[in-house]
């Protein structure tokens, strides 16, 4: 995930956060941009593509978090709790599944699902 903190006139720090080493410890990559806002945050998209982790697996026989969620989970999850829960359940997938249902399940990452779930953001039913 990378941010964009303003750091003076035209000034910008790009933080691109890179995983944990070997010690737990959390590890960024670090730049000073010069420029726009708009221009500090397409050079941080750039940044992010650049050193987002290589995942290697079963692409085939991937599925998508929307097809996990409808398919998988939440058939488990009603069966386990009361009918108007699992009817609140159920709303919240149909809800989610717009902005994450497209994302592989397969290396998914806490990042990835906060960038899909932006878009929800400025939407009527979750502003307050």
């Amino acid at each position: 995930m990378a941010h964009v903190r303003r750091r003076g006139p035209n000034t910008y720090e790009i933080r691109v956060y890179l995983g944990r080493d070997a010690g737990g410890k959390k590890k960024y990559l670090i730049e000073t941009f010069r420029g726009t806002r708009g221009q500090a945050q397409r050079r941080a998209a750039e940044l992010e593509v650049l050193h987002r982790p290589r995942v290697s697996g079963p692409l085939k026989a991937a599925i998508t978090l929307g097809e996990y969620l409808e398919k998988r989970w939440l058939p488990k999850a009603k069966a386990a709790v009361t009918e108007r829960t699992g009817e609140t359940y159920k709303w919240h997938v149909r809800r989610l599944l717009p902005a994450v249902g497209h994302l592989p399940l397969y290396g998914l990452t806490a990042g990835d699902l906060q960038d899909a779930l932006e878009s929800l953001q400025g939407s009527p039913v979750t502003r307050r």
